[in-house]
């Protein structure tokens, strides 16, 4: 580990422990916009993926088919965020509820389920070459890959965080408090939304010494 790889790990819990007591610091109110879909972290969610994308463009050399997929990927993430997901649609096209469910034009659902395939196949294809790179090449052992595999553990638990309390609920009838709900929202948003920050400096130090872009 590198200074600048200490230095940023520094900024990360620093960041987290900022998240631990936005609860307690904003009222209710304050808290449900700041993170709501149109508040900053949402909206600085979609310029940090925009951001990711770019720098895996920009820094990534010589520029191969796996660093143009993982730069659709964050920008599609990106699009996703600003909800372009259910821009041109009656609902969203990720969800399939849209099309068991939802009237729409058979036209509409077609076209959205063709571009929904072609998301999900590129997630399953980024998704292969991050396993692959990080534990049958052991790639967790390089300083890009602790990152990438953090942003992957992080990942997974702002998810787990997400569905916790209807999990809870529904099958253990276990109802969450209220400021015990706030700190988990915090979390799994404020997570989510550093996601492609350290998805960007692993992409960052990747520079031209190819291990998994």
């Amino acid at each position: 580990m590198t200074a600048v790889d200490r230095r940023f790990a520094t900024a990360l819990v620093l960041y987290l422990l900022a998240l631990a007591v936005l609860p307690l610091a904003l009222s209710e109110p304050a808290f449900e916009a700041f993170f709501s879909e149109e508040g900053p972290v949402e909206i600085g969610a979609m310029l940090l993926w925009c951001a990711a994308g770019a720098i895996v463009l920009l820094r990534i050399r010589p520029l191969g088919t796996r660093a143009w997929a993982f730069a659709l990927l964050y920008f599609a993430f990106a699009a996703r965020e600003a909800e372009l997901h259910r821009a041109f649609t009656a609902d969203s096209m990720l969800k399939s509820a849209y099309y068991r469910r939802v009237p729409a034009p058979l036209a509409e659902k077609l076209i959205a389920g063709l571009v929904a395939i072609a998301l999900l196949v590129l997630l399953a294809y980024v998704l292969w070459i991050v396993v692959r790179f990080l534990w049958k090449e052991r790639g967790w052992r390089t300083r890009s890959g602790a990152w990438l595999l953090v942003g992957m553990a992080l990942l997974v638990g702002a998810k787990l965080l997400d569905r916790a309390p209807a999990v809870l609920a529904e099958d253990f009838d276990l109802v969450l408090s209220p400021l015990v709900k706030q700190y988990a929202s915090a979390f799994e948003e404020g997570i989510e939304a550093a996601l492609p920050l350290i998805l960007a400096f692993s992409a960052w130090i990747e520079g031209t010494r190819r291990h998994y872009l």
